[in-house]
């Protein structure tokens, strides 16, 4: 989606040569199949290894699996932090490099901006959201940090509750319609 809106607004009168079928149907083949592939190796490490305890501290089976394990292991330690650079962390630094380069066009041209800030600035705040959320979670565990539990407890409040009302709510203002049924809901 990143690359979309910046080919659209940073390129206005390539977008039809760079965005073509195969360039789309080639992006979503990543999109799907390379995080597909990191969970099954996730899941044929994690199968051969021994589990000697059954209760998880939390209410997510998140990354908290790797806990139930007897030995911890260094392979899906570090399985764990490869998979968060290019799972998270490259596809994070891409995008706001992408809306870098937006912000950029935006500045120079005034006739676009308030448009483009409207649809590039929700996808911007949840994509920061869940990154967040997610290298917590990830780094959380990997590098054993105890934290108190009520981090632990916001932030699982956070992955399940807050973050799937924020997603609608984000995208849900940026239409008019619902924007001015809140407005005069509320004033």
């Amino acid at each position: 989606m990143a690359y979309d809106r910046y080919v659209s607004i940073c390129n206005p009168l390539k977008y039809t040569t760079v965005m073509q079928k195969t360039t789309v149907n080639l992006l979503l083949f990543f999109a799907w199949i390379l995080p597909a592939v990191f969970f099954l190796v996730a899941i044929i490490l994690n199968t051969k290894k021994e589990i000697c305890q059954f209760n998880l501290k939390g209410i997510l089976c998140n990354s908290t699996v790797q806990t139930l394990h007897c030995v911890r292991s260094r392979t899906l330690n570090i399985y764990g932090l490869v998979n968060l650079v290019t799972v998270l962390i490259l596809p994070v630094l891409f995008i706001l490099f992408t809306y870098s380069r937006i912000l950029v066009v935006l500045y120079r041209c005034r006739g676009v901006r308030r448009r483009a800030a409207q649809t590039c600035l929700p996808h911007l705040l949840v994509l920061i959201n869940f990154s967040c959320l997610t290298a917590y979670d990830v780094l959380l565990l990997r590098l054993e940090l105890n934290s108190p539990k009520i981090v632990g407890l916001i932030m699982t409040l956070q992955a399940v509750i807050y973050h799937p009302l924020f997603n609608p709510i984000i995208y849900g203002l940026t239409i008019t319609r619902i924007y001015d049924h809140l407005k005069r809901l509320f004033c």
